[in-house]
């Protein structure tokens, strides 16, 4: 056998061991871990910009401080999608995350007041049931006095 025989053979053979390669099953995926929640804090924060809103009488509220309410522990994304939270009946409806976990504003003290006591739930958008995180939200204020600036408070370490 010359060679060029031999070189194609050894060719070939590699293809075939490259092909057979590809049938090998894929690792299983890693199970997703269901969010936890260590802890929560909240913080009086001024806002950069005001906040306005109308209320269903027509009405506009501007707010020029909110609540910042983070949770620490995991919040991992179910399918690239993030999860839903519920703090009693009232639906969270913008989530955004930080080093420790995830955070929302609450705007008015009226409405910080809602949420207390209510029981902290989170679901996926394909689920329509939610699932207890956490019993009785008691929002605790670190600064009731004065304001500070978001991503202050955003990085401030939790007691």
């Amino acid at each position: 056998m010359n060679r060029t025989a031999l070189l194609l053979v050894l060719i070939a053979a590699c293809f075939a061991l490259a092909n057979a390669a590809d049938l090998t099953p894929s690792p299983t995926p890693m199970p997703e871990q269901a969010p936890t929640l260590s802890r929560y804090d909240v913080a009086l924060v001024k806002l950069d910009q005001p906040y306005k809103v109308t209320l269903p009488n027509g009405q506009t509220v501007e707010y020029t401080r909110a609540y910042l309410v983070r949770f620490f522990g995991v919040f991992a994304k179910k399918n690239g999608v993030a999860l839903r939270l519920q703090i009693g009946d009232r639906r969270i409806d913008q989530i955004s995350e930080f080093w420790g976990g995830v955070y929302f504003l609450v705007y008015g003290k009226k409405n910080l007041r809602r949420l207390a006591g209510g029981d902290i739930r989170y679901a996926y958008p394909e689920e329509t049931t939610p699932h207890l995180l956490a019993r009785h939200f008691q929002p605790r204020l670190y600064n009731l006095t004065h304001p500070v600036p978001l991503d202050e408070a955003l990085a401030r370490q939790s007691r």
